[in-house]
């Protein structure tokens, strides 16, 4: 700005400036974006018909955007719809983003976990087993009369398979903290983590469309797994001499597997009960 001499310097300096931002933001989509930053441009160049020029006042305005950006990204993550339907989508979004986040986590394995993987850890435990409550409270207030498809019968089934699901993975989450046979564990690695990695999918893929019902796909997804593992289990201890493995530690293994069977279970019941419903409705605007 300091070296714009005329009016010929300061007219490619807008052509130039006003081009890129209608290049980039080109589409009919993005016509919001390009009017904020054509707006953004006049406000910090501060043109006037007296050519004047000060860098603290353009300093100022330059610094003023990314607070006013940064106060948009934390209110972006405060419900602002007052809809109880609403408020209950985004909290199931949440609840199996915190679920993808505990089955992607490997502690199973022997590698030490740092202070902020077990921060997270329990966080995200925390949070999981405190949502249903939430979901509850919220799904007493939504009003199924406009919802046509959906009846408090559905909604509240909704709650009851989030609250199974949390009570057997937190009783998973207890029963990987047991120890395990060193054999079992070495032979059937590979086994356990494409389990879990499957189950850490299932929740991610909720996490994005958490009433996208899919309870043939899931259940044919973790059936095939489990069955495979029951089999290399079986192969495993016919192979295994019984004076390598003690009775605590048969206990201990197939507590293991059946936590993960009925964590499988409670997701595939949870993708069946979202079949029922027609979601449509919830997405669409209403002004009540």
């Amino acid at each position: 700005m300091p070296q714009l001499s005329s009016f010929l310097s300061l007219g490619s300096l807008i052509f130039a400036v006003t081009f890129i931002i209608c290049y980039l933001y080109a589409a009919p989509q993005q016509g919001m974006s390009r009017a904020l930053g054509l707006a953004m441009f006049v406000t910090i160049a501060s043109l006037s018909n007296q050519q004047t020029y000060s860098f603290i006042s353009v300093a100022i305005t330059s610094l003023m955007f990314p607070l006013v950006f940064l106060v948009i990204l934390i209110t972006s993550y405060v419900p602002v719809s007052l809809r109880p339907d609403q408020a209950f989508l985004r909290l199931l979004h949440r609840y199996f983003r915190n679920g993808e986040y505990l089955f992607s986590s490997d502690v199973d394995s022997k590698k030490p976990s740092t202070f902020i993987d077990r921060w997270r850890q329990t966080y995200h435990a925390r949070d999981l087993a405190t949502l249903p409550r939430k979901l509850g409270s919220w799904a007493s207030h939504i009003n199924t009369k406009v919802l046509p498809g959906t009846s408090t019968e559905q909604v509240q089934s909704i709650v009851t398979s989030l609250q199974v699901i949390d009570n057997r993975a937190q009783a998973l989450l207890e029963t990987r903290q047991s120890p395990q046979a060193e054999i079992l564990i070495r032979d059937l690695r590979e086994d356990i983590d494409n389990w879990r990695n499957a189950l850490a999918r299932v929740f991610q893929n909720l996490s994005r469309d958490p009433v996208s019902g899919k309870g043939d796909v899931y259940r044919n997804k973790l059936n095939e797994i489990m069955d495979h593992m029951e089999q290399c289990i079986e192969d495993t201890l016919n192979q295994v001499d019984e004076k390598q493995l003690t009775g605590q530690d048969s206990e201990n293994f197939y507590a293991l597997l059946g936590a993960y069977r009925a964590v499988s279970e409670a997701v595939i019941d949870y993708a069946y009960t979202t079949e029922d419903i027609d979601w449509v409705r919830w997405q669409e605007a209403r002004f009540a």
